[in-house]
């Protein structure tokens, strides 16, 4: 009988579980349906749209299908993604706490989304306020307790019986009773104690298997480590062994390479004892070209076939040719050049000089720039640096 009254409970437990679910479940698709509705009447009632409205109050929506339907007649802009983003807003279905807490994020969520940005100034329509208090009001309903309900019926029935057949069974005698309680429960205690007994045992063999499995585990463990430790130590020596033969061999490379060159010493200076040494010729003096420019006619060089050889008063710059391919340049030292150069200093110096102050006085030259012949173009590799006084 105990059995059956245990395992009733765990049923009506488990039923009223359900049917809390189910309940939040259901009280929450209907505020959610309640705000949605309300938030399209309100669409619909923008008086700043200036649609025709066909149908105020949507008095048949019982679903979510029922209000896109009455927002599509009522011409509600993009009413079908509106309401989908809508209910793709999840309210929790099991927590009725957490589940205030998000039906209170969903009104706020959508009051946002038709209320901001672009549509803001619905704000300022007479009807947003009388919209915000009824969103702002809607809630989840608390649950309706059934007070007659066929399953709770039932268990009281199935109860009531068990305990009927129980109070009717018939007893011998009051001694005997007495004597067959004591006996039922010297047994019920003994099983009790055997069952607590069988249960202890049965976690100790449990550990105990556990515990040798662990300790098991751990021996092989050990010995994996040991053996890889040995591994370790197999190879470190052979390192080691590797080492001193290297550090062998260079040594002895060492020693060859010296010998090596105290040989090829040798060698030279009995050489040098054998030559004679003539007089060398002077090698030919290097003769520097200096040719002259009115600007830099290629914007980042000088063509060759423009340089002058003569200076004159507008030729800005001397250019000193120093091999078949390299030159070098710098701003001419003659007063009516550098004149010239500064009436326009944006066009002569700025391609070609490097400079930290207005461009006024005398020009002198810090260093001067670097030239490259490239075909018949001699090109500006660094600018001449120079200075104002």
């Amino acid at each position: 009988m105990y059995k059956k009254i245990v395992l009733l409970l765990v049923f009506l437990v488990a039923i009223s579980i359900q049917g809390r679910s189910q309940s939040l479940a259901r009280r929450v698709t209907e505020a959610k349906r309640e705000v949605m509705i309300a938030s399209v009447e309100f669409l619909i009632g923008d008086s700043s749209s200036g649609k025709p409205i066909k149908e105020k109050e949507c008095k048949s929506c019982d679903s979510y299908a029922s209000i896109k339907k009455f927002a599509a007649v009522n011409s509600v802009e993009r009413s079908g993604q509106l309401i989908d983003k809508w209910i793709s807003w999840k309210i929790d279905t099991v927590d009725e706490a957490k589940a205030k807490t998000d039906l209170f994020n969903f009104v706020s969520k959508i009051d946002s989304s038709i209320t901001s940005g672009v549509h803001s100034n619905r704000k300022q329509l007479s009807e947003y306020h009388a919209y915000n208090e009824k969103i702002s009001g809607i809630e989840i309903m608390p649950p309706v307790t059934p007070t007659n309900s066929s399953t709770e019926i039932s268990t009281v029935n199935n109860l009531k019986n068990d305990f009927q057949a129980d109070a009717e069974t018939p007893s011998k005698s009051g001694s005997w009773f007495y004597s067959a309680n004591m006996l039922y429960g010297a047994l019920g205690v003994i099983v009790l104690l055997l069952a607590f007994i069988l249960f202890r045992n049965n976690n100790d063999q449990k550990k105990g298997g556990k515990l040798l499995k662990d300790l098991k585990r751990i021996r092989e463990e050990r010995d994996q480590l040991r053996h890889e430790i040995e591994n370790l130590r197999n190879a470190l020596n052979e390192v080691k062994a590797l080492r001193e033969e290297d550090k062998f061999e260079l040594d002895k490379l060492k020693e060859e390479l010296s010998l090596a060159a105290l040989k090829q010493k040798a060698a030279v200076e009995e050489v040098a004892s054998n030559t004679v040494v003539w007089d060398k010729p002077e090698a030919p003096q290097k003769i520097q070209e200096t040719f002259y420019s009115r600007y830099a006619d290629l914007v980042d060089g000088f063509s060759a076939s423009e340089l002058l050889t003569k200076e004159g008063n507008d030729t800005v710059f001397e250019i000193t040719i120093l091999s078949p391919n390299k030159a070098s340049f710098k701003v001419s030292s003659n007063p009516a050049a550098q004149k010239y150069a500064l009436s326009n200093a944006d066009y002569f110096l700025e391609p070609t000089c490097h400079y930290d102050t207005l461009p006024s006085g005398t020009i002198i030259n810090e260093s001067p720039g670097s030239l490259t012949l490239i075909g018949g173009k001699w090109e500006i590799k660094e600018q001449a640096k120079i200075s104002f006084r």
